[in-house]
C-alpha cells in the first residue's frame, strides 16, 4: 500500500492503539470532501479490530472525543495533519498488532523513555510492551526521519489540484509537536540515490534488449521448449560436429511426425540427421526439409499466439478484478446511505443499468450492472 500518514504526538496520550489504527483507517478513505464511505468490515480489517463490540466502542470514543464526525453515514476526520510521517504499508500491515505499531512509533518519538514510561502513556502494562517486536525505522518512517518524502529529483511533490492541496496541506512539527520550519527542498542523499537507481534501471533495460536481440537471431530455437531442447542435446552428443541447422531440422521433423513414429523420437531424428549429413553435410542445412528460417517463423508465430492468449487471459482477470473492486466500493457507498434514500437510489440504479428499458432485462440484473459503473456515485449525487 503506497502513501503515508502524519501522526501528531498528542494522539498517543489521548487514544488507545486500536483507536489510533481505526482513526487512520478512516483517514485513509477520507480523500474527498464527501468523507469516508468505507464499510464497517473494511475499517475493521484495516484497523485490525476483530470484534464488533470493540469496533463500536472505539467509534464512540472517536466521536465523543471530537476526533471524527459522522453525517449521513459518512465519516470525517478532524485532527490536524501534522507530525511524524508513517508509511501506510506498515500502519495497515497484518504482520503487527496495533500495540506493536503504536509502540514502535512512540519509541521513535521518545527514544530515551523506558518501556514503563511508554506503557504509562499508552495505558497498557509494561509486560505487554515487552512482548512487542522492534521494527526497523526504514520499514515505517516516510522519508528521512519522518519528514515529507522527496520526489525522484530531490524536490517536494506539489499537486496541481487546488482541492487536493487544501486537503493534503502539511504542517511541519518537531518531535514534541511544536511548530517547526519547513525542511530543505533538496536532499543530496536522495538526489544521489535516485540518480543511481535511474542508471541501474537504464542498464537493465539495455541488457534486456541485447539479450532479446541475441535470442531472436540465434539458431538455438528450442531454448524455451523442453521437449525440443532435450532431443536436440541428445543428438548433439552423438553428432558433435554437425551443423546446428541440420540438428534443428531433424528435431523439428521428428516432433512434427511423432504420431507416425513407431520407435523412439531419438531413433527417428537420428535416422533423418544421419541421412542428411551423408548427402548434404557440407551445407548449413538440408534442402529437402523445411528451412531453419521457416521453422523459426513457425515457432515464433506459435509463441506470439501463446503470448497473446496469455495476455488476453491476464487482461480478462484484471478486468474482473477491477469490476469487483468497483462493485465493492459502490456497495460500501450504498450501505452507508439512509434507508429512505436507498429506495430512491434503487429505482435510479435500474435506469442506469438498463438505459434502453429493454423488457428482457430484469431489475435485479440492471442493479448489478449499475454497480460496475465507475461514475455510479456521481450519477446518484442528484438524489443523495
Amino acid at each position: 500500500m503506497k502513501g503515508f500518514c502524519r501522526i501528531p504526538p498528542h494522539l498517543f496520550a489521548q487514544l488507545t492503539p486500536s483507536e489510533i489504527m481505526l482513526f487512520y483507517a478512516i483517514e485513509h478513505f477520507h480523500f474527498t470532501d464527501r468523507g469516508c464511505y468505507a464499510s464497517k468490515d473494511t475499517l475493521m480489517t484495516l484497523s485490525g479490530i476483530g470484534c464488533n463490540r470493540r469496533f463500536a466502542k472505539a467509534m464512540k470514543r472517536l466521536k465523543d472525543g471530537g476526533f471524527i464526525i459522522e453525517t449521513h453515514g459518512n465519516r470525517y476526520t478532524l485532527v490536524e495533519r501534522g507530525g511524524v510521517g508513517i508509511l501506510k504499508s506498515f500502519l495497515f500491515s497484518e504482520k503487527y498488532t496495533a500495540t506493536e505499531k503504536v509502540y514502535n512509533i512512540l519509541h521513535y518519538l521518545r527514544p530515551s523513555e523506558n518501556k514503563e514510561g511508554l506503557a504509562a502513556i499508552l495505558r497498557v502494562s509494561a509486560r505487554t510492551l515487552r512482548r512487542c517486536r522492534i521494527v526497523e525505522e526504514r520499514l515505517y518512517l516516510a522519508g528521512e526521519y519522518g519528514t515529507k518524502p522527496q520526489s525522484a529529483d530531490g524536490q517536494n511533490r506539489n499537486t496541481s489540484n487546488p482541492k487536493a492541496q487544501e486537503i493534503n496541506k502539511t504542517t511541519y512539527t518537531n518531535l514534541f509537536g511544536q511548530a517547526d520550519i519547513q525542511p530543505e527542498k533538496t536532499n543530496p542523499e536522495v538526489v544521489i540515490l535516485s540518480m543511481r537507481e535511474k542508471e541501474r534501471q537504464e542498464t537493465e533495460q539495455v541488457q534486456a534488449l541485447r539479450t532479446a536481440t541475441v535470442k531472436e537471431n540465434s539458431l538455438d530455437l528450442f531454448s524455451e521448449m523442453p521437449e525440443y531442447e532435450k532431443l536436440s542435446q541428445e543428438l548433439r552428443q552423438v553428432f558433435k560436429n554437425a551443423p546446428a541447422g541440420h540438428i534443428q531440422q531433424a528435431v523439428y521433423q521428428a516432433i512434427k511426425n511423432r504420431d507416425k513414429v513407431k520407435t523412439t523420437l531419438f531413433a527417428y531424428a537420428y535416422g533423418i540427421l544421419r541421412q542428411n549429413l551423408k548427402q548434404y553435410g557440407n551445407r548449413p542445412e538440408s534442402p529437402t526439409i523445411r528451412s531453419v528460417v521457416a521453422i523459426r517463423n513457425e515457432i515464433k508465430s506459435k509463441r506470439d499466439i501463446d503470448k497473446q492468449r496469455e495476455k488476453g487471459k491476464r487482461e480478462s482477470l484484471e478486468k474482473k478484478y477491477q469490476d469487483d473492486k468497483i462493485m465493492s466500493m459502490n456497495k460500501a457507498y450504498l450501505e452507508n446511505l439512509p434507508t429512505d434514500i436507498q429506495n430512491m437510489v434503487e429505482k435510479e440504479m435500474v435506469k442506469i443499468g438498463n438505459p434502453l428499458n429493454l423488457p428482457f432485462i430484469s431489475d435485479a440484473f440492471a442493479k448489478t450492472a449499475a454497480l460496475t459503473f465507475e461514475d455510479l456515485q456521481e450519477r446518484l449525487l442528484i438524489i443523495v
